[in-house]
């Protein structure tokens, strides 16, 4: 495996290569020497009942290392069957290299692991290499004066599919799993796309659109149609990260309470919704304040949850760069419409209270002098600009977007790891 995919074997920042013998494999690991580089065995996609096979480089000296997740944590484990070991330093000691032999059937013997209900005793697990297995790879710092694994820094890559080790075939992998993928996509459709265009809806075309679909005035309609939509991506986004992360995590705390505080606020803007008061009753006006401010609320909180999400610690760090100034870019433009958008509101009011009609022509002289004046009562028009705002608007969040989701799907194909079985790495 290479990391990252448009790179070669010479100038990759990370390299996994196998090689099967009769009844052994030997692995190749290189990459940057900020503490280790650890290639996982797994049934699934998941951290947790994995082997790890790991190099290590700190102030202890070099080391490779056998071991055992047994969840979100690692065990090293001493009598290793590892042989053949050869560790390494190159481009000016700024790569780590190692290999080493593994047998294909091994089976570790484990003590002291936790199997459920706080209990605790021996167990022995089986990896055998003739089989498929899920690769993951990672890297991070050692804890300080030891030669312990600690957390790794950025996001695993994990293979996509399981791989057969004794074939020759191209491995790919991804940092960013397809869970976490489509829980990225369908928040951003629903907060950068969605949510805004809704909300431009309501605060300012409530008299351009006030024609009738079905007896309910067509910006309510598409209003309300919207966010219903926009309110089920969230709650499925919402369950899907959850799920796949099994629960709170720490590394992304911030991110995670910003992300519970749109899907309250989600929540109680559907409930609240469904018992609006009538356009006569007393509680519209508290209605309707409490609805404005909790979507504006639950707009911004979107939009710091999204900042911190793309600037967590296990995000690769060219993504963490670009998409800052993506989504940097795209509040800066979205605000930049609003007062747009305020500004024609403003003149539209403006030419409405200049545009009433006295006919005076037809005033009678039997007529009195009160009742000549008569206001010429007028049938609201659509302003033209206020529609050609809303076509430009809808077309800039829709161009961004593409725009966003090219340069992002770039970054998944950079950072998706493409590789094959060599020989060696260093010839």
């Amino acid at each position: 495996m290479l990391w990252p995919k448009l790179c070669k074997p010479s100038d990759c920042t990370y390299v996994v290569t196998y090689k099967t013998g009769n009844d052994f494999i030997d692995f190749e690991l290189m990459g940057d020497a900020r503490g280790y580089l650890s290639l996982s065995i797994s049934e699934d996609v998941k951290m947790g009942d994995d082997e790890t096979l790991t190099c290590t480089e700190g102030v202890k000296g070099s080391s490779i290392q056998q071991g055992y997740n047994p969840s979100y944590y690692n065990d090293w484990i001493k009598n290793t069957v590892l042989s053949n070991v050869k560790i390494a330093r190159f481009s000016g000691g700024k790569k780590l290299y190692c290999k080493f032999r593994r047998p294909l059937q091994h089976t570790l013997n484990l003590y002291f692991q936790q199997l459920g209900d706080n209990k605790f005793g021996p167990k022995n697990r089986t990896f055998d290499l003739m089989r498929s297995f899920y690769l993951f790879l990672g890297w991070g710092p050692l804890y300080r004066g030891t030669d312990n694994m600690g957390h790794h820094i950025e996001l695993p890559i994990i293979s996509t599919n399981l791989v057969d080790l004794q074939a020759v075939s191209i491995v790919r992998a991804n940092a960013l799993s397809i869970p976490v993928q489509a829980h990225s996509a369908m928040m951003l459709i629903t907060w950068m796309l969605l949510a805004g265009f809704a909300m431009v809806l309501s605060r300012h075309y409530k008299e351009n659109l006030s024609s009738e679909w079905c007896g309910v005035k067509s910006w309510f309609q598409l209003h309300r149609g919207i966010m219903l939509i926009a309110a089920a991506m969230t709650t499925a986004s919402f369950v899907l990260i959850f799920i796949h992360v099994d629960g709170w995590r720490d590394q992304a705390s911030l991110h995670a309470a910003f992300g519970i505080a749109v899907m309250t606020l989600t929540i109680f803007q559907v409930l609240i919704a469904l018992f609006r008061p009538g356009p006569d009753s007393k509680m519209r006006v508290i209605f309707n304040w409490y609805h404005r401010i909790s979507g504006f609320l639950s707009h911004a909180c979107a939009a710091v949850s999204m900042m911190l999400g793309v600037n967590m610690s296990l995000m690769p760090r060219q993504m963490q760069d670009w998409q800052t100034k993506m989504i940097g870019t795209w509040i800066g433009v979205h605000v930049l419409w609003l007062i747009v958008f305020e500004i024609l509101k403003c003149r539209q009011k403006a030419e409405g209270k200049s545009s009433e009609n006295y006919d005076l022509d037809n005033m009678s002289d039997k007529k009195s002098s009160n009742q000549g004046l008569q206001p010429e009562v007028t049938t609201t028009q659509p302003s033209c600009s206020m529609m050609v705002a809303l076509v430009l608007y809808a077309v800039t969040m829709l161009g961004f977007f593409d725009w966003c989701s090219g340069f992002y799907l770039y970054f998944l194909m950079k950072f998706t790891s493409a590789g094959t079985t060599y020989n060696t790495i260093l010839k």
